[in-house]
Order: structure tokens, then C-alpha cells, then sequence
């Protein structure tokens, strides 16, 4: 029997795409699948309201300053319905000051990235909408590859909505994923992660970042008419307003795999879990910033919300009791780092110690008036005991004034 050699990966790939049926079916040309295969490009340009164009398989992509409008992606093939505006696979992929408004597709509204390292900075995710996973973006690794990486500075993700978990963004199998300066605004999923599901990654950090009024709805793909109980299902929990954090390993195994969560001075304000969050295990909260499940971890410093006790959850499964969930909690509340509005208005407080003083409408040459001193009263110490009222007039042992040069030197030796 023939067999293709296996010595070059790339080379059969190659061959495999162009003699696939999809291609023969589609009378694609070859030039054109080619172009998406092994290829360094950077793209700077809008596309409205067509079929996703922009897919790549094993390429290093730079994408700058454009904006993606109403783009789609549905249709036949593996990866037909992933990724509103851009599919990448096994690439690295770079967005950089980019919009994405009103993407759909049936996983990741806007961007999907599979076994990719993936670095997102100042970008806006708007109103994009996944029938299934990760309204905005789904960053896909997994579970053979320990390398891929995640990076998200400086961005906002507002108003992104799926019909299962991660309104705005599903991150699953990446070793490392940072986010710093981010702002999750109004994002909606049905069972969990009303702005992010996190799912089995070892190291995730998220720093200086705010969730605000992410929330899990009902209605998202059908209208339920006035009934806002959803009977959640009975394999998964459902929770998480803000965040779905968590790790999923075969029940048999004996990996000793975790994850981790650290959040460092973040704002966790007026996310909702909605009317029937769901969690098995004996936890008493309905998760309405974070739901955790599985072998996890978290340390949270400098975070800050408004209702501690019904914030967090963690779910166990039914042979997860005897699991530990590690958890440190440093300075929880102690600051206010930020503050909502009713409406969802963030409002910074940058105060920080300010000093008062009286106005005064008088000339510079008059004196402005001093508030009264408040009363001190004066506590006697062991040392100020020693001075007490005396009639007797001070004793010198020797002359003050003979000996002179002595007295200099003691004062240079006490100095």
C-alpha cells in the first residue's frame, strides 16, 4: 500500500489542502488556497459585510488600523462557521489598533484562533455575536501544544453576546494568558461567562482591568417571552457573570493539573448571574462575578466589588469533594479602585489624600482666616516626667565659661 512520507508535515499539508474535496467541489483556485498557506503578511484595510476572506494556516499575520463591519462566517467545512472576519491556524497573529463591530459566526463572532499564539492591543470588540462560543473572539490551543500564548493589553470588549459560554471571549488550552488594562463591558452569555470563559490554562493573570454589568441571559438566541428561568442542564453548572474559570480532565485521570487565576487591582461591578444560576456542591452563592470549578487556584490582590458574599462561587463535581480549592485573598475591598453608575458609566476615583483649605476672597496683604485648633490634650511619658516645677536655680558643677576648649570638644564628641 502507499503511503505519503511523513518527513515534511507542512509539504503534505500543502498537498492535502488543494487535493481536498472541499476544494475539487468548490473549483477553488490554487493560487488562492495557496495564499492563505505559509505566508507573512500584514493587513491594514476595512472589510464590510461579506464572507470572512481573511484564513491562515501556518502563517505570521500583522493586522493594523482596520476596521471589521457586519462580516459572517457560515457555510460547509471544518472551520466554515469559526471566525466572523478572521480564521487562524496554527499561526501568530498580531491585532493591533483594529474594530470589530457586528461580526457573527457560530464560534467567535469576530476572530478565531486555533493552536495559535494570539496578541491582541488597543482593539475594540463590539457588538459581535456567536451562536454558540465566544461572542468576540475564541482562542482555541490544545492539550499537546504547551507553548501557545495569549496577550490582551489595552482593549474593550462591550455588548458582545453567545448562546452558550463566553460572551465576549472563550480561552481554552494556553499555557500562558495575560491580560492587563482591559475594560468587559455589557457582555451576555447563556450558561457562563458573561465576559470570559477560561478553561484549562495553566497560568492566566488578568491586571488592572474592569467587568461591568457582564450578566447571563435567557433570550439571547430565542425569545422566551417573559420567562427568565432557564432549567440549567445537568452536566454543566451555570454561573459566572464576569468570569467561568475552571479545568476539565478526564475524571479517571490522576493529573495533577491545575489552573491558576490571578487578579490584580481589577473591578469586579454589578455583573449578574441571573435568576437561575446553578452549581453542584454546597456553595451558596450564585457566582455573579466569578464561578470556579475543577482543580484551580486563585490569588486575588487589590480586586475590588461590591457584594463579597454573593460574588464568588465554586462548583464541585460529584467525585470532586475531596478536591482543594487553593485560594489567597490579599487587600479584598480595602480601596476603591472604581465605581459604576446606574447606567454603566464608569467613573474613576483618582484621590488620593487631597488637602483642604479655606477660601479666602480677601487681598493678598490681609490675613485669610485660620480654623480654630482642635483641643490636645497632653499625655505625661516617662521621659517628659523628669522635667518638673522647681524654685531651685540650676547648679553648675564647674565655671560655663572656664575651661572653654573642653566644652568644645564635648559638643564636636556628641555630634
Amino acid at each position: 500500500m502507499h503511503s505519503k512520507p511523513t518527513t515534511n508535515f507542512c509539504l503534505n499539508l500543502k498537498q492535502d489542502i488543494l487535493d481536498s474535496a472541499f476544494v475539487r467541489h468548490f473549483d477553488s483556485d490554487e493560487e488562492e488556497v495557496l495564499s492563505k498557506y505559509k505566508v507573512q503578511l500584514s493587513i491594514n484595510t476595512n472589510i464590510d459585510k461579506i464572507k470572512r476572506q481573511l484564513e491562515y494556516y501556518f502563517s505570521s499575520i500583522q493586522i493594523s488600523t482596520s476596521n471589521f463591519t457586519e462580516n459572517y462566517a457560515f457555510g460547509a467545512g471544518i472551520n466554515s462557521g469559526n471566525g466572523g472576519a478572521i480564521l487562524a491556524s496554527t499561526s501568530m497573529i498580531m491585532d493591533q489598533q483594529n474594530r470589530f463591530i457586528s461580526n457573527v459566526a457560530e464560534s467567535g463572532g469576530a476572530v478565531c484562533s486555533i493552536s495559535s499564539s494570539f496578541a491582541i492591543q488597543q482593539s475594540q470588540f463590539t457588538n459581535n455575536f456567536a451562536f454558540r462560543y465566544s461572542g468576540a473572539c475564541i482562542i482555541q490551543g490544545n492539550d499537546l501544544a504547551n507553548n501557545l500564548q495569549f496577550v490582551c493589553i489595552s482593549s474593550t470588549f462591550e455588548d458582545n453576546s453567545c448562546g452558550n459560554t463566553g460572551g465576549a471571549m472563550s480561552i481554552i488550552f494556553n499555557k500562558d494568558v495575560f491580560i492587563d488594562d482591559c475594560t468587559f463591558k455589557g457582555n451576555s452569555a447563556t450558561y457562563g461567562g458573561g465576559a470570559l470563559e477560561l478553561l484549562n490554562n495553566p497560568h492566566v493573570q488578568i491586571v488592572d482591568s474592569k467587568f461591568i454589568h457582564n450578566s447571563l441571559k435567557v433570550n439571547i438566541l430565542t425569545n422566551f417571552s417573559n420567562n427568565t428561568n432557564l432549567s440549567p442542564p445537568n452536566y454543566m453548572p451555570r454561573g459566572g457573570g464576569a468570569l467561568y474559570f475552571g479545568e476539565v480532565i478526564n475524571q479517571n485521570s490522576d493529573s495533577q493539573f491545575m489552573s491558576h487565576l490571578s487578579t490584580q487591582k481589577c473591578c469586579f461591578i454589578q455583573n449578574s448571574a441571573g435568576n437561575n444560576s446553578y452549581v453542584f456542591g454546597n456553595s451558596t452563592s450564585p457566582g455573579n462575578e466569578i464561578l470556579f470549578f475543577g482543580k484551580v487556584s486563585w490569588n486575588s490582590i487589590d480586586d475590588y466589588t461590591y457584594d463579597f458574599e454573593n460574588s464568588f462561587a465554586k462548583q464541585f463535581n460529584t467525585n470532586d469533594f475531596n478536591r482543594d480549592f487553593n485560594f489567597g485573598l490579599f487587600s479584598m475591598n480595602r480601596e476603591i479602585r472604581c465605581d459604576s453608575d446606574i447606567d454603566g458609566t464608569l467613573t474613576i476615583d483618582n484621590t488620593v489624600n487631597t488637602v483642604k483649605y479655606i477660601s479666602t476672597t480677601e487681598t493678598i496683604s490681609n490675613t485669610s482666616q485660620v480654623s480654630e485648633p482642635t483641643e490636645y490634650t497632653y499625655v505625661a511619658t516617662p521621659i517628659t516626667r523628669l522635667i518638673k516645677p522647681t524654685t531651685q536655680s540650676f547648679k553648675y558643677t564647674q565655671n560655663p565659661y572656664s575651661n572653654i576648649f573642653n566644652v568644645y570638644n564635648c559638643i564636636i564628641i556628641q555630634e
